[in-house]
């Protein structure tokens, strides 16, 4: 008479252990004492009985903390750094535009371990805000829950390079410089230096004051305009500044 242990339903090439305690054959149970409820058998030539099959593991789910720079420009290569954890050599990475929700793909992805990514990627040419997907070999996936990376187009000065204006001595001009962008500008002067009593307005971009140090003098500086996304541009202007006319100037 055959020994009866525990029941198994079992379908061709496989079969799927119960939780109850009635008994079956001997050649159907496992090599272990206690019953392996639930899982999913396959047949064993070598151990001529049914034994559990490898369970599949868990996807490695990456996390999201931070990226680099947080502002782009559009139709040009923005190189980003990715932080987070869990990330596997093959990550894969996607822009997803929130807007429109049409994801992009970068151009290369560089593993530097599993807290970190670097990614160089070029925005279609049209400003907008992106989320940022990562997903691992295995399945595992974040997507940042907030905006990321805000891509905009940076400011151009519509004011040209060079002499912007010639004044006398003691004058008390007004000269103004211009750029554009997406989203508001400041203006400062980032090197050189305004004629002595001439200030720029941050806002405005108008240099405006009363020259006080009559001296013949070209000075020669830069301004450089900034955007809300912290992009810049930078203008290289000049003044003259003079005692009497040069060459038929206008003065200001």
């Amino acid at each position: 008479m055959a020994t009866y242990k525990s029941i198994k339903y079992i379908i061709p090439t496989e079969a799927v252990e119960h939780t109850d305690s009635i008994n079956a054959l001997a050649d159907v149970d496992t090599t272990t004492a206690a019953p392996n409820n639930g899982n999913v058998l396959a047949w064993s030539a070598s151990a001529s009985k049914w034994i559990p099959t490898a369970t599949s593991s868990a996807p490695t789910l990456p996390t999201f903390t931070s990226s680099t720079p947080s502002s782009g420009e559009p139709n040009v290569v923005n190189n980003i750094s990715i932080t987070g954890s869990n990330f596997l050599s093959l990550s894969q990475v996607e822009f997803i535009n929130i807007s429109t929700g049409i994801s992009y793909l970068p151009n290369s992805i560089t593993f530097n371990n599993s807290t970190s990514l670097s990614v160089s990627f070029t925005p279609p040419n049209v400003a907008g805000n992106y989320k940022i997907r990562i997903e691992n070999t295995d399945g595992g996936a974040v997507i940042s829950a907030l905006s990321v990376l805000a891509i905009s187009f940076a400011p151009t000065f519509s004011t040209a390079n060079g002499i912007i204006g010639t004044i006398l001595f003691n004058a008390t001009p007004t000269i103004n410089v211009s750029a554009s962008s997406d989203s508001a500008v400041t203006y400062a002067v980032t090197s050189g230096a305004l004629p002595t009593g001439l200030s720029l307005n941050s806002s405005t971009g108008a240099i405006t004051g009363t020259e006080t140090a009559n001296t013949t003098t070209l000075y020669n500086f830069t301004i450089t305009a900034t955007d809300a996304e912290s992009q810049t541009v930078d203008g290289l202007f000049s003044i003259q500044v003079t005692d009497g006319a040069l060459g038929g100037a206008q003065f200001i």
